[in-house]
């Protein structure tokens, strides 16, 4: 599983702007031609049902593989379809408390993107919540929703909360150089 976030933080943080996406086409999906259409089966296949396959895994496998979909998705700048596949992630019932937190972080990063920032700030708080392994990540990403509100004193607040949590981190110390010691 993986969380998307890094990249993308990293480029926001260093340029204090969000990343612009370049307008890349999405490679072409040439999978029905290599794998053979799933509802109607391959040779080399046999006859296999996408809906069997599905009620073959279990939730937790099924919310991993979302994830991971979600991080592909959010990586070619598709972040809406990042978010309705974390939202399906969020409200699996049998996720532990710490794929819960990746799944909220990753989906209010989405948000960020988005610029849907007060929900963004609600995921954060969540995955804040379930003890999400990355503070620092946390209240950077954070930081830049209530930024972007003009909520300067909350973003001031979770700059420094970062600095406290890695004071060693790079990004960290770039973005609050450039919040606190603007020119």
């Amino acid at each position: 599983m993986r969380w998307m976030v890094v990249p993308a933080l990293a480029a926001i943080l260093w340029n204090g702007t969000p990343p612009a996406l370049a307008a890349q086409p999405a490679p072409a999906d040439q999978g029905d031609a290599k794998r053979g259409d799933a509802k109607r089966g391959d040779a080399k296949r046999g006859e296999v049902d996408r809906g069997e396959i599905d009620r073959a895994l279990t939730p937790v496998e099924v919310a991993e593989w979302r994830i991971d979909r979600a991080v592909d998705h959010y990586g070619r700048g598709e972040f809406e379809t990042a978010d309705r596949l974390l939202e399906a992630v969020v409200e699996t019932t049998e996720l532990s408390d710490p794929m819960r937190a990746l799944a909220l972080f990753n989906r209010g990063a989405a948000r960020l993107q988005l610029e849907r920032y007060s929900e963004a700030i609600l995921d954060f708080d969540a995955a804040e919540a379930l003890a999400f392994p990355r503070p620092a990540q946390l209240h950077l990403a954070r930081g830049l929703a209530w930024e972007s509100l003009r909520i300067l004193d909350r973003a001031a607040r979770n700059y420094v909360d970062a600095l406290s949590a890695d004071p060693d981190d790079p990004a960290v110390r770039a973005k609050v150089r450039s919040f606190f010691y603007k020119p």
